[in-house]
């Protein structure tokens, strides 16, 4: 057997090597085709010489029809694959039942072999089902952390998973958030760690005069001012929540080829709230001046928003901007990503 079909022969994952003698210049190879769960042989005991002969002669017989059709049907399907075999003479294809497993026995020249493996290990490659396994850490890095292990916001990582153990090895670097899950390819994922901030959106001012009482809505506040009369409270009507923390949104996709992720991701990390106060002061006709707060959040956010190719196995790395940080000043949102191939018996 040739080099480069013995090198196939190691790397099909559905093949195994046949066992007849084939003439010169070919070779068989033994693929298999279905498993049977269990099978009783049966009892010939008792059988006779000539019943054994008739018995044997019969099985023949309906084995060469079987041949004749097995070779038929998978000679029309490779022609029909596109394959372009030829058939020397003294090549076959025929089925053989071992154990409990039923195998395609191909025999044929080194050449025609090679198309048949490749046929068949694309095949396999059809039937594998895959998950995407998805690693996602967030990382808060200072400059001078970052300078220290050799990376700038615009340098070109070489080694991804290696600049993440640098960086935590170091004591100034901020671990923000991990996650790791399994998912179907084309499914969205997504991980939170966060504080739920409720707050309200509209007030209504309960005003007294010494003519009459009314509500008000804030949007008449500027007018309390020139009016004689009293305010005596400010009543949030309509509440809102927005997460403050890490929120990961991440979709993997495979390619046709099944050899590279597509990947959509989107890293939001939602720092706490600043308040405003859009309030009243009670106007100088009051018995007494004071003031009534209607409070407001802004949200200051840094995120990544990705859309790209990764390869299975490999980590890339992602920067979001500055992270606000009290005590060391301006540090960068890093985004770690590795994502694998899983198979999944489906």
């Amino acid at each position: 057997m040739n080099k480069l079909l013995m090198a196939l022969m190691l790397c099909a994952s559905m093949m195994l090597p046949g066992q007849d003698n084939p003439p010169e210049g070919m070779d068989t190879l033994s693929f298999p085709l279905m498993t049977f769960g269990c099978i009783f042989p049966a009892n010939y005991d008792g059988e006779t010489d000539e019943e054994r002969a008739k018995r044997e002669a019969e099985a023949e017989a309906e084995q060469r029809e079987s041949d004749k059709k097995t070779e038929q049907e998978w000679k029309a399907l490779f022609s029909e694959k596109g394959l372009a075999l030829t058939w020397p003479e003294g090549s076959s294809v025929v089925s053989r039942r071992e154990g409990l497993t039923v195998y395609l026995r191909v025999t044929n020249t080194p050449d025609n072999l090679v198309k048949i493996v490749k046929y068949f290990n694309g095949c396999a490659n059809e039937n594998v089902q895959y998950l995407i396994e998805c690693d996602v850490r967030l990382v808060g890095a200072g400059r001078e952390a970052l300078k220290a292990v050799g990376f700038e916001s615009s340098s070109h990582v070489a080694d991804a998973a290696a600049l993440f153990k640098k960086l935590l090895d170091r004591d100034d670097v901020d671990l923000i958030d991990a996650s790791h899950v399994v998912v179907r390819p084309g499914e969205e994922y997504v991980t939170k760690a966060v504080t739920e901030y409720i707050y309200p959106t509209d007030y209504d001012l309960a005003i007294e005069s010494p003519v009459s009482t009314n509500s008000q809505s804030s949007a008449s506040a500027d007018s309390l001012h020139s009016q004689n009369c009293v305010l005596s409270a400010v009543d949030p009507t309509m509440f809102t929540m927005r997460e403050v923390g890490a929120i990961v949104d991440i979709t993997p996709t495979l390619t046709s080829d099944s050899r590279l992720i597509d990947l959509a991701l989107n890293v939001q990390f939602v720092a706490d709230p600043i308040w405003k106060d859009y309030g009243v002061t009670a106007p100088p006709a009051a018995p007494s001046r004071y003031d009534l707060p209607m409070e407001q959040p802004f949200f200051p956010v840094r995120s990544v928003d990705v859309r790209t190719t990764v390869k299975p196995g490999r980590t890339a790395v992602f920067v979001g901007g500055g992270l606000s940080q009290k005590e060391s000043g301006k540090k960068a949102l890093l985004v770690f990503v590795t994502l694998n191939l899983v198979s999944a018996d489906m």
